[in-house]
């Protein structure tokens, strides 16, 4: 069941990743299915995130995992 849940792009209800938040798209009989959709209030973290992982802080190159976590 999970897999074919996920293979149909819905949330199977694992903790929610940072910037994201769960959202109901359908209900089947009892069940409600839920995808996960961008959190505006954890969209600018995450994008930062990334970047910093990407380009850097415009000192140096790319940083890893533990400078971004700084």
């Amino acid at each position: 069941m999970p897999l074919a849940n996920a293979q149909q792009g819905f949330w199977n209800g694992s903790p929610v990743p940072l910037g994201y938040v769960p959202a109901e798209v359908e209900k089947r009989g009892t069940k409600i299915k839920k995808t996960l959709a961008s959190d505006p209030v954890d969209a600018e973290t995450v994008q930062l995130i990334f970047k910093l992982y990407i380009y850097g802080d415009r000192t140096s190159g790319a940083l890893g995992v533990k400078e971004v976590v700084k």
